[in-house]
């Protein structure tokens, strides 16, 4: 199943916006967005983007289980980011994380004060994946050129904010 709680927008719902069998329930409005009414953002690395502890050698980040990653605001830079049964957590500001590959299992991912607007995840590059499954997010997945899956899991995934993908499927108990 899939709860949105505001509104669905594709550009054009009648083939975009299907739940394939599953029960979908959208409290705003399911309608179509022009070109000229939501610019999409697509995302690029910036220059001098770092990863973690200054490095400029854009590296895999693994949270294993029971990990947090706390990210004092500003921008980071990874080839691939994957958390399961971990937490990552942006502290003193807005974060903003900019990644090829984004893998969340179970996990719980925050921007500081669980604000949406402090943590961005841009996905970035064409033919990338994005994967939440289970677990909660507070913030803005953006991957205009990814392919996007969100899967409930054994207890369901919850984000609170915004997913942009180049397509989005959501499988099992999925809240937006």
């Amino acid at each position: 199943s899939l709860f949105v709680e505001g509104d669905l927008r594709a550009g054009d719902p009648a083939q975009a916006i299907n739940a394939r069998g599953a029960s979908m329930q959208v409290l705003g409005s399911r309608t179509a967005v022009s070109s000229t009414e939501v610019p999409l953002l697509f995302p690029t690395r910036p220059a001098g983007c770092r990863g973690l502890e200054g490095s400029s050698i854009l590296n895999n980040k693994i949270v294993h289980a029971g990990e947090v990653l706390e990210l004092p605001a500003g921008s980071y830079c990874f080839h691939d980011l994957t958390a399961v049964n971990a937490t990552i957590r942006g502290v003193g500001g807005p974060v903003t994380i900019y990644t090829e590959r984004v893998d969340l299992r179970n996990a719980t991912v925050m921007g500081a004060d669980r604000r949406p607007t402090n943590l961005t995840i841009h996905v970035l590059g064409h033919g990338s994946k994005a994967l939440v499954v289970g677990g909660t997010m507070w913030g803005a997945l953006n991957a205009p050129t990814a392919d996007v899956r969100l899967s409930g899991g054994p207890q369901g995934a919850t984000v609170v904010g915004s997913v942009v993908g180049r397509t989005i499927r959501a499988t099992g108990g999925v809240w937006v």
